[in-house]
């Protein structure tokens, strides 16, 4: 039998980590979210800070009030195609007009509307639907409507 370092190191870390006070471990600062959040934004927090629960905060209080999990999330984030599909074709003021792909919960939607602000809301739309992780916009518009105003410094 052979004893490899990486073994023995790993040994020892466990042991070090074992009596270890919580406070060695911990993210600090803590992690959170409040009531309120999208579970998007929960999914979108709990990738970039690689964390597979979140806190949940009463924003008056400060107090933990629950916790979400991973796993939770994810199962938002997995309906079917079909039932994605089903829903954002009710949100389409015309379904023959529009092109919609569904790709792991990321829909591509395409098509024309007359009005850049039409375009803009019917995305965000379909971003508030369940299941929905991202919307890829190759929406054309005949008018433009939306202006653009400088930040006032």
């Amino acid at each position: 039998m052979t004893i490899e370092v990486k073994d023995v190191m790993g040994r020892v870390a466990i042991a070090v980590l074992e009596d270890a006070p919580a406070e060695q471990l911990m993210t600090a600062p803590a992690i959170t979210i409040t009531p309120g959040a999208s579970v998007r934004d929960a999914a979108r927090l709990m990738h970039d800070k690689r964390v597979k629960q979140l806190p949940v905060i009463d924003p008056v209080t400060g107090r933990i009030i629950g916790t979400l999990h991973q796993r939770d999330v994810l199962r938002v984030f997995t309906r079917p195609a079909v039932d994605l599909m089903a829903d954002i074709a009710a949100l389409l003021p015309d379904r023959e007009a529009f092109s919609i792909e569904v790709d792991k919960g990321v829909v591509t939607l395409g098509g024309r509307v007359e009005w850049n602000s039409q375009a803009v809301a019917l995305v965000e739309s379909i971003r508030g639907v369940e299941g929905v992780v991202d919307v890829v916009s190759e929406l054309t518009f005949d008018k433009e409507d939306l202006i653009v105003a400088p930040p006032l410094f």
